[in-house]
């Protein structure tokens, strides 16, 4: 960890995890409703807007970061949802059980390389720990002779905001 320096900075905008639960909620109020509902729209088109705009910033971020004279390294991580191993009808699903799988993201714009991690639940969950775990792996592998480390992220901000705060 001597080769960066960082700082945490908290964002409220998701890149893509936000989609489900945000616009979801306001296009169906905005359907639901029997007057035009106005609030709803105007968060929804602001919402878009920001989820927008973070996205070009980190189109930015990672074109900034393969110039050769670039000081940032970027990282963008996407947590998917977890996987249940083997699909089941539901009628199967009362007698069997399931695996629940998860899979970590991470791709480094400097190289464009991506990594992906994979486990299941007997092994490991979706906390702080195993996050930061993979995000050391990488670092700890030479990513890179930069000096700032750029994270991007969708839904697990907060779990490697608490991992960072285990590490310092």
């Amino acid at each position: 960890m001597d080769l960066f320096s960082y700082r945490i900075f908290p964002t409220y905008v998701s890149i893509d995890h936000d989609r489900r639960s945000t616009c979801d909620k306001l296009d169906c109020q905005i359907k639901a409703s029997i007057a035009p509902n106005q609030s709803a729209k105007i968060q929804l088109e602001l919402h878009h807007r920001k989820a927008e705009g973070a996205r070009e910033v980190l189109k930015q971020d990672t074109i900034e970061s393969q110039e050769p004279e670039s000081t940032k390294c970027i990282l963008s991580m996407y947590l998917q949802q977890v996987m249940f191993v083997p699909a089941l009808t539901h009628n199967d699903m009362f007698y069997l059980s399931q695996l629940s799988c998860y899979n970590l993201e991470v791709h480094i714009g400097d190289t464009n390389e991506a990594y992906m991690y994979m486990c299941h639940e007997s092994r490991a969950s979706r906390g702080a720990n195993e996050i930061v775990s993979c995000l050391l792996h990488i670092v700890n592998r030479g990513l890179t002779q930069k000096k700032h480390l750029v994270i991007w992220c969708n839904n697990c901000g907060d779990k490697i905001r608490i991992g960072f705060y285990y590490l310092h």
